[in-house]
């Protein structure tokens, strides 16, 4: 487990640090809402997994952005299984 929380690590302070990049939500950046708690109750680590959003830019919307960024998986042969997602509408605050 501390391999993969490790590796989360890498992966997620590489990409918050990026400026073509929206948003990390990964509880082991300090920034995030939960990072006090997460070293609280989850003394290993708050875990593998974690989301984040491409920026849009001035020739494509985010969702372009983002489909481009999973398309170019392709020509190393991998294969990325992803959410595109739109945030909801804040007349659903249960879903913000």
């Amino acid at each position: 487990m501390k391999a993969h929380v490790e590796n989360a690590r890498i992966v997620a302070e590489w990409l918050d640090a990026d400026p073509r990049i929206e948003f990390v939500n990964w509880a082991g950046l300090p920034a995030h809402p939960h990072h006090e708690r997460a070293k609280k109750y989850l003394p290993e680590g708050p875990g593998s997994v974690f989301s984040f959003g491409v920026k849009a830019s001035q020739t494509q919307g985010a969702r372009e952005a983002g489909q481009r960024f999973i398309e170019s998986f392709a020509a190393f042969g991998m294969k990325l299984t992803a959410a595109l997602c739109v945030k909801p509408p804040k007349s659903m605050p249960a879903l913000n």
